[in-house]
């Protein structure tokens, strides 16, 4: 993959892995999230470095006006990881719940296994 330079550039780039999360969660295809989580991951350490390096020096004195195109991006790439979290939150909480049935359903069939004499005793041993 590519890396790209300018922090729009990786902001967009950011932002389309993010949208490939969304779908990923959706489909529940976790080995394609894991695989946008890495890529998330290295545009990171990217944005990181172009932060702490050529980056604008951060605070109130810097004359460089924002770039809009970034804060467009920025601000999409907030509500699109906002929405991926409330995503993942929500399959989760489908999935507790699920394992809470089937936990409560094996619980279940012990104790009916428990109640009930075993029966499982070959037919010819009754008459021996």
């Amino acid at each position: 993959m590519d890396l790209p330079v300018r922090p729009a550039d990786l902001a967009r780039a950011w932002l389309e892995l993010a949208e490939q999360e969304t779908e990923a969660i959706q489909q529940q295809d976790w080995s394609r999230l894991a695989t946008c989580q890495q890529r998330i991951s290295q545009l990171q350490q990217r944005w990181d470095q172009w932060n702490n390096g050529a980056g604008p020096s951060p605070g109130p004195h810097n004359a460089e006006p924002p770039d809009p195109e970034l804060q467009q991006l920025l601000i999409a790439l907030i509500e699109r990881e906002r929405f991926n979290q409330e995503l993942l939150h929500r399959q989760r909480a489908a999935l507790e719940a699920e394992y809470g049935q089937l936990t409560r359903a094996a619980w279940h069939l012990r104790r009916l296994q428990q109640i009930r004499p075993a029966q499982n005793l070959a037919g010819w041993s009754r008459f021996s």
